[in-house]
């Protein structure tokens, strides 16, 4: 079997909206997971235990603040996006 083949029984087995709703829970997945160990990693390192003279300026807060504004958008993205295709869907 081609991969093109794969890709038809695919579409011939699950619906579009299906088949789009299951990606997006894969990509809601992965950018879960990664974000979730950027925050772990983030949070582990900037522990009061492990001062660095390379904290910069906005200390502690500062950097779990950069952490997390990212992961604050990356969720208000995935909304959105979520949204919008079942908009498009119905």
């Amino acid at each position: 079997m081609t991969a093109a083949e794969g890709l038809d029984t695919l579409r011939r087995m699950l619906p579009p909206e299906t088949l789009r709703a299951l990606l997006f829970w894969c990509a809601v997945t992965l950018v879960a997971i990664a974000q979730g160990a950027l925050l772990v990693r983030s949070i582990r390192a900037s522990a009061p235990s492990s001062a660095s003279p390379l904290r910069g300026r906005f200390g502690r807060a500062g950097e779990l603040a950069m952490v997390a504004l990212p992961a604050l958008l990356l969720v208000l993205l995935l909304v959105l996006t979520w949204r919008a295709t079942r908009a498009a869907t119905y």
